[in-house]
C-alpha cells in the first residue's frame, strides 16, 4: 500500500503563475498540489486538509499571503492535539520584497520567491521539505 502524497497548498491570484508553479512541484517532487485563488478558500482548506507546504502569493484580497498564514498558524495551535503549521514560501514582486524581508525572520518562513518564480530557485526552497521524484539527482535538484 502506498503512503499518501505530500499535499501543498498553492494559494495564489493568478491563475496562470499558480498553474506553472503546479505543474513544476508536480513534476520535480512527489507532491500533490492543491492550487485556488481565492485566500479564503485556502483558509477553509487549510483548516481541514494537512499539508506539508503552503505557498502562498503575499498580495492577495481581502486577507493578504502573511495575514493568511497568521490566521491559519493561530486556528492550528488551538486546534485538538496542537497542529503543526508547515512551512511556507511566499511569492512576491520585486516591488514587494524589500518590505516584507522582516517575515524571514520566523523559522518556518523558507523564502521569499520573485514572481515569476525561477524553477531552480522554486526547488532549492523546497528541496529539504518536499521529496525528489525518483530519477531526479539524489535527493538535491540541483547539479
Amino acid at each position: 500500500m502506498n503512503p499518501p502524497p505530500t499535499k501543498v497548498l498553492l494559494v495564489h491570484p493568478d491563475v496562470a503563475l499558480s498553474r506553472l508553479v503546479k505543474e513544476t512541484l508536480e513534476a520535480f517532487c512527489e507532491c500533490q498540489v492543491e492550487a485556488t485563488s481565492a485566500s479564503l478558500a485556502g483558509y477553509e482548506r487549510a483548516l481541514q486538509r494537512e499539508y506539508r507546504l503552503y505557498v502562498f502569493a503575499l498580495k492577495m484580497e481581502p486577507l493578504d499571503g502573511a495575514l493568511l498564514y497568521e490566521l491559519i498558524s493561530t486556528a492550528h495551535q488551538h486546534a485538538q492535539g496542537g497542529r503543526i503549521t508547515p512551512a511556507i514560501i511566499f511569492l512576491c514582486d520585486a516591488s514587494e520584497s524589500t518590505k516584507q524581508e522582516h517575515l524571514l525572520r520566523d523559522a518556518r518562513v523558507k523564502g521569499l520567491l520573485l514572481t515569476p518564480p525561477k524553477i531552480g530557485q522554486l526547488l532549492d526552497k523546497v528541496s529539504g521539505i518536499l521529496p525528489a521524484k525518483l530519477g531526479m539527482l539524489g535527493s538535491q535538484f540541483g547539479p
